[in-house]
């Protein structure tokens, strides 16, 4: 989902700002440079979140609305913090671009609002919030990203939006998907659905709580002290 992500949307020497609190956000920076991107980074020691008004003082910088892209993570599964994203979302739509989002830990666990916030690309995966074993990537994109897409020069095929929408108004997908983990994500939706999705929420942030504490009850330091940017889905 990541490579589909920046592969539907960059050419070659497109400027991207990756945001950068663990492994995964450094990943989005890798992806981009590998189609030719310029990249930047914001980089903060692992086990912080990014600050906005550092992203927004960042951004002022550029004058000329060069940077087409924001990559960000919105729960960085290496290191247990979650961004601040709606906040985050909010300045990189007042710059401009494009906002490409990591939701791979944190969709199905709590929060993320895709249209109300104004993420234009989401990704996340079977393997977390869904409870289904890996194998399935889910990305959506808005109208403004999906406009983006169309001029994207890069030869694009299996992981190709345009192709891909048009089997999904057809109700079908472009080739033969994991059916096997389709069916088991049906059943997961179904068990979400049941529990009801904020009850859901409420159920991650209870065991994240309770785990936390457990733990430094034990006299054990935890790597993520401050509970304003701690995980409701990893610790």
């Amino acid at each position: 989902a990541m490579d589909s992500a920046l592969g539907n949307l960059l050419n070659r020497d497109d400027k991207v700002l990756s945001l950068v609190v663990g492994n995964f956000g450094e990943r989005w920076a890798k992806i981009a440079k590998s189609y030719g991107a310029e990249v930047d980074t914001i980089t903060v020691p692992f086990g912080e979140a990014i600050s906005p008004d550092v992203l927004k003082a960042r951004l002022a910088q550029d004058v000329g609305r060069e940077i087409k892209i924001v990559t960000l993570t919105h729960n960085e599964t290496s290191t247990g913090v979650t961004n601040p994203l709606k906040e985050l979302v909010a300045i990189i739509k007042d710059h401009g671009a494009l906002s490409v989002v990591d939701g791979i830990t944190s969709v199905g666990a709590f929060d993320c609002k895709m249209d109300a916030w104004g993420i234009d690309v989401l990704i996340s995966g079977s393997q977390k919030g869904f409870m289904v074993p890996p194998g399935l990537a889910f990305l959506a994109a808005s109208d403004k990203a999906f406009e983006v897409h169309k001029k994207c020069e890069y030869p694009n095929f299996y992981f190709n939006w345009t192709q891909a929408k048009k089997a999904h108004a057809e109700d079908t997908t472009p080739f033969t998907p994991a059916v096997s983990l389709v069916i088991a994500l049906d059943v997961a939706l179904e068990m979400i659905i049941k529990e009801g999705l904020e009850n859901v929420f409420a159920r991650h942030r209870k065991n994240a709580l309770m785990l936390r504490e457990g733990v430094r009850k034990m006299g054990l330091k935890l790597f993520v002290e401050d509970e304003s940017i701690a995980s409701h889905a990893i610790t």
